[in-house]
């Protein structure tokens, strides 16, 4: 009688392990003051690596559920919450599963996507245990409990909205020094982001100030005129953050069509 042999997969998943190296949490929610690591950020690191073992992963979505809530500003919110199968495959059709529950917020229509690729993160982390250079283990940390259970506060949870830069989340916070902050921080992305882009701050600002910049809700770019793009209100900049992209698109326009 031949003895079965098993499956490649078991012989790539430890192969995989041992290439893989260090991510970081190079990632700040400025908002919550958390760091993290992003899907995409597991993703640069393990693309290659799994070509290399001729690896794949197929998600299978097992149970979803799916609620509405209410942001500070009184917006809606959607909220989701997938259980995700994740088969890993190897060449010779051998593989493993992991199963992972995946959490998503959004305004729009991303709740579902930031669910999932919070699973196949956790799915990635996980399975082939890639370290990060945090020295914190939860285990160091012990909390004293006082009085009954309250309802969690969805803006402590870190995983909600965060595969999009963790920034739609935002919405929750009422702290103006966390404000001021995250003002700052999203002032100098944006700047740095011209900078790169080529593109002229002053003349940048000016555009935004004689321009009613309304793609999908009320822009009030005026504000920015004769003032650093930092003292904007805080929906504003978050919203000029999240749609950098679209603004310069049509700031470039302007340029054009003024030559």
């Amino acid at each position: 009688m031949t003895e079965e042999k098993p499956g490649l997969i078991y012989k790539k998943i430890p192969a995989i392990m041992a290439e893989v190296g260090i991510i970081g949490k190079d990632r700040k929610n400025t908002s919550q003051g958390y760091s993290f690591r992003g899907v995409d950020d597991v993703y640069n690191e393990i693309h290659d690596i799994f070509v290399k073992h001729k690896v794949f992963t197929i998600p299978t979505v097992l149970d979803t559920q799916h609620e509405e809530r209410k942001s500070k500003s009184g917006g809606i919110l959607i909220y989701r919450i997938y259980t995700v199968k994740y088969t890993f495959y190897a060449e010779d059709g051998s593989f493993i599963e992991s199963i992972i529950v995946g959490e998503g917020m959004d305004s729009g229509d991303k709740a579902g996507n930031k669910a999932l690729s919070v699973a196949h993160k956790y799915a990635l982390l996980q399975t082939f245990l890639i370290p990060t250079d945090d020295p914190k283990d939860p285990e160091n940390e012990s909390h004293q409990l006082n009085g009954k259970p309250s309802k969690v506060n969805p803006k402590k949870n870190p995983d909600l909205g965060e595969t999009e830069d963790g920034q739609d989340i935002s919405d929750f916070s009422s702290n103006p020094d966390e404000d001021a902050e995250e003002k700052k921080a999203i002032a100098k992305w944006i700047k740095e982001y011209l900078e790169k882009s080529t593109i002229d701050y002053k003349s940048f600002k000016t555009y935004l100030h004689v321009t009613d910049f309304k793609p999908k809700r009320q822009f009030t770019g005026k504000q920015f005129g004769n003032v650093s793009i930092s003292e904007g209100s805080i929906e504003d900049l978050r919203y000029l953050k999240k749609n950098i992209d679209k603004c310069v698109s049509l700031y470039i326009d302007s340029m054009k069509s003024d030559e």
